[in-house]
């Protein structure tokens, strides 16, 4: 298999809430806004550009911040997640999802009441915010 560069980004709200989405391909868990990085496309651009795919949330790159590069392995399928952090106004988020191909359900959540079911990217991800 290939080596596959993904971006997820870390959506806060104005009191410290993270957006989730709960995808239903694969696993069909809570996860992190992103995916894949199209070629030709930088990881911020494609962080970007998954954010408004699934959610509908318009971001300027210039306000997304890198936080890291997570290494990540799945049997033999090398795995490289390029980590963005973006705040944005409760108020931006539609009361369902754009994509509703790849996204049951959107909704924020407090870092220490996150949802069952979510990937284990996630926490790691969120493990980025703290060595800020």
């Amino acid at each position: 298999m290939t080596h596959q560069e993904r971006s997820r980004i870390i959506v806060r709200n104005e009191t410290g809430e993270v957006l989730l989405v709960k995808g239903t391909i694969s696993d069909g868990g809570w996860s992190l806004p992103g995916g894949g990085i199209e070629r030709g496309e930088d990881a911020a651009t494609a962080a970007v550009r998954e954010l408004e795919e699934e959610t509908g949330i318009v971001v300027n790159q210039s306000l997304v911040v890198k936080l890291g590069v997570l290494h990540k392995g799945d049997d033999d399928i090398p795995y490289t997640a390029h980590i963005f952090q973006v705040t944005v106004d409760s108020r931006m988020l539609p009361n369902k999802p754009v994509n509703t191909r790849e996204i049951a359900a959107i909704g924020w959540f407090a870092i220490d009441l996150l949802p069952e079911g979510r990937s284990p990217m996630v926490r790691i991800a969120l493990k980025t915010l703290t060595k800020q």
